[in-house]
């Protein structure tokens, strides 16, 4: 799996990062995340933090980050935008093989369904291993891919690509095109992460957007996201988003 991502570091800002829909789903999770740290400086472990562009965000606003990946060079990326953040460290973490830390954290963080790359049964180990590694009033937040996310379903079936949507609700993975290296992931709705968590309390859960962040740059990509804005306006269910956040609090 290292190696997948480490292919993928080098275009992701380009493909993700830096598009007009990555860029507006972050803003949202940012402008969530930074309510609950507030102004004190929070310790804060990221998982699956890909090219620090949140880690980078989040020490310049006073918080020390752990910054984890499991891809190397992901990681160099993310110590070369942090070069001048004497709050941000960095570190190898598998998730797949969790290391017992010897530190809580007022924040456990994962964005953009780096979790979509574990099955149930290692999400389960993963939710106990964050339980043991939270601050008492810590908080966990989780931003991960949905089996029905709405657009890309109707896409789909308008391409009569079934195949497609079936994948996404099956419980064995599914090859994702992640810069083009193919990366099994597994999708969930929020009502079964909720049940994996069962041991913390549930502050909140939110749609980061309904495009699929693929599409930036798409000739309809106006109309796309005045769709999106539709869906927030009338506070559509999260599990139809390109992405959902789940804030769990201890």
């Amino acid at each position: 799996m290292s190696q997948d991502f480490d292919n993928a570091a080098k275009g992701y800002d380009e493909t993700f990062t830096n598009t007009k829909i990555g860029k507006q789903q972050r803003q949202v999770v940012w402008n969530y995340v930074d309510q609950i740290l507030s102004d004190s400086p929070k310790s804060i472990l990221e998982l699956n933090c890909g090219t620090g562009e949140d880690a980078r965000h989040f020490a310049e606003s006073g918080h020390n980050v752990i910054a984890t990946d499991i891809s190397r060079k992901m990681l160099t990326i993310t110590k070369g935008k942090c070069q001048t953040l004497d709050q941000v460290t960095t570190q190898v973490l598998d998730l797949t093989n969790l290391p017992n830390l010897d530190q809580q954290f007022d924040l456990i963080f994962s964005n953009f369904g780096g979790l979509n790359c574990l099955d149930r049964d290692q999400l389960k180990r993963f939710a106990e291993w964050s339980l043991k590694h939270l601050k008492k009033d810590g908080s966990l937040v989780l931003v991960m891919m949905p089996r029905d996310t709405l657009i890309e379903k109707w896409y789909r079936k308008y391409k009569g690509d079934n195949n497609s949507i079936e994948l996404r609700q099956s419980n064995q993975p599914t090859a994702v095109n992640v810069d083009g290296q193919a990366v099994h992931t597994y999708f969930y709705n929020p009502k079964g992460v909720i049940e994996l968590f069962a041991n913390l309390n549930v502050a909140q859960i939110k749609a980061t957007g309904y495009v699929p962040s693929y599409w930036s740059e798409h000739r309809l990509e106006g109309l796309l996201l005045g769709l999106d804005l539709f869906f927030n306006l009338i506070s559509l269910s999260p599990k139809y988003g390109d992405h959902f956040l789940v804030h769990f609090h201890k």
